[in-house]
């Protein structure tokens, strides 16, 4: 036997048509159902006036388009909002304004267009006012001569450290004069070098002056080689000779010192030769042994006590001072004669030397 469903919409366990299913229920709505809204208290609002200014336009349409529609709520579907409890609001009054009247015309008719940008596109720059540069005015002392021929013959260039450099120019386009012409100055100091060969006493310095003279002609960088040339020439001559003078006179002083008896060296036995000047004697030294014309017999020096004595007569004091054999040997030969002499011979001074002394001619041998 088959069992028939239940008809649609029965309850299927029995409880009567308010029976709910299995799970959970919606809530219900606390506050049960609103109740509907009071009705205005001001009653029905009158429709809206009519628009003075006319139907308004339609709103211009939207400058980006149709917007996509607005994506779906993540939350799902909002309930929708509760009723207004005010009620409908009235539309909003209309503009006072209207639609605004156009602008009035310019009243200074149509504004010409504006001036083009003053920064726009430059104008081409203004010609020169100056125009093409002439070229440079001729030379106003025309073309130089040539330098006339070097007296010395032609000089070869120095050889440049760095290479073959071109002849500077001055402003006239002609090159400027080299080393060795006519407008080298001339050196001074091989001049001053053939000056000094030429005086007396100044070859050393001239010697000198030759060689650096030499060196700063050297080349043609200056005249005046002939002049360095001669003064070192001359210059050596004089240094030679002048060292040939020293040698002389140093030697003469030797000889001097060592030939030459004066007041102050002489010594009793010494023979000599004697020139006599005025009141001036020399004495030189010779070997008894030859012939020679004096001997010195006796010396003494001046003091307070004889200086009187030696005033009055010095060849009188000498008797006193000569040994007396000696003495004898002078008084009886006739052919000498006893002298006497002094640094001052006409007015003796205390510290002066009295020199005793015999001269004859052909005299040979000692007397003391």
């Amino acid at each position: 036997m088959s069992e028939n469903p239940p008809p649609s919409g029965s309850d299927p366990y029995g409880q009567g048509g308010d029976a709910q299913p299995d799970g959970p229920q919606p809530p219900t709505n606390p506050y049960g159902q609103q109740p509907p809204p009071p009705p205005n208290p001001y009653g029905q609002q009158p429709p809206p006036p009519p628009n003075p200014y006319g139907q308004q336009p339609p709103p211009p349409p939207n400058p980006y388009g149709q917007q996509p529609p607005p994506p779906p709520n993540p939350y799902g579907q909002q309930p929708p909002p509760p009723p207004n409890p005010y009620g409908q609001q009235p539309p909003p009054p209309p503009n006072p304004y209207g639609q605004q009247p156009p602008p009035p015309p310019n009243p200074y008719g149509q504004q010409p267009p504006p001036p083009p940008n003053p920064y726009g596109q430059q104008p081409p720059p203004p010609p020169n006012p100056y125009g093409q540069q002439p070229p440079p005015p001729p030379n106003p002392y025309g073309q130089q001569p040539p330098p006339p021929p070097n007296p010395y013959g032609q000089q070869p260039p120095p050889p440049h450290p760095y290479g073959q450099q071109p002849p500077p120019n001055d402003p006239y386009g002609q090159p400027y004069p080299q080393a060795g012409g006519d407008d080298a100055p001339t050196d001074a100091v091989s001049i001053t070098s053939f000056v000094l060969g030429v005086l007396c006493c100044t070859g050393p310095i001239g010697l000198v002056l030759g060689f650096i003279g030499l060196s700063r002609t050297k080349d043609g960088k200056r005249k005046g080689r002939w002049a360095a040339i001669t003064g070192l020439v001359l210059s050596a001559i004089g240094t030679v000779a002048l060292i040939v003078v020293v040698i002389l006179a140093a030697a003469g002083v030797s000889w001097l010192d060592e030939n030459v008896i004066t007041p102050a060296n002489a010594e009793a036995g010494q023979c000599v030769n004697i020139t006599e000047d005025e009141e001036t004697v020399v004495f030189l030294k010779r070997d008894c042994a030859d012939d020679h014309e004096g001997e010195i017999v006796g010396t003494v020096e001046v003091t307070d006590e004889n200086l009187d004595v030696i005033r009055s007569t010095m060849a009188a004091y000498c008797a006193k001072v000569v040994d007396p054999g000696t003495l004898l040997k002078v008084t009886t030969d006739p052919d000498v004669q006893l002298k006497a002499v002094t640094e001052h011979p006409d007015d003796p001074e205390t510290g002066d030397h009295l020199v005793c002394y015999v001269q004859g001619e052909g005299l040979t041998g000692s007397l003391s």
